[in-house]
């Protein structure tokens, strides 16, 4: 069952209303990004902020578009119409912004 139909993985020291997903910092989780978190998450993995629009989601592929982002202490959660609720690959955006090239696939010949 996924997690909106009641099979739940509630993070150990969170709390959920049914609507709100709380983690112990405070900060709130909703709507698709509490249903990824409920499917199973670090309990560790803390929302530092609430979801927030963003356009682009991801600086290094601006093609994604707009949307939402939650950012957690070891990750972040991305919301599109095209894509819905996804795992940015947080690492590919930190070496963008730090302006350095980024390699996401094998090399190629040459």
């Amino acid at each position: 069952m996924r997690a909106e139909e009641g099979d739940v993985n509630i993070p150990a020291n969170w709390k959920d209303d049914g609507t709100t997903l709380t983690a112990p910092n405070g900060v709130t989780v909703v709507r698709g990004f509490r249903v990824k978190v409920l499917e199973g998450w670090d309990a560790n993995n803390l929302p530092l902020e609430k979801e927030r629009a963003v356009n682009p989601v991801e600086h290094a592929n601006p093609m994604v578009g707009g949307g939402t982002v939650q950012t957690f202490a070891h990750s972040r959660l991305a919301w599109t119409p095209a894509r819905g609720v996804y795992l940015i690959p947080i690492g590919v955006e930190l070496l963008f912004m730090e302006g350095k090239r980024v390699s996401t696939g094998p090399a190629l010949p040459g």
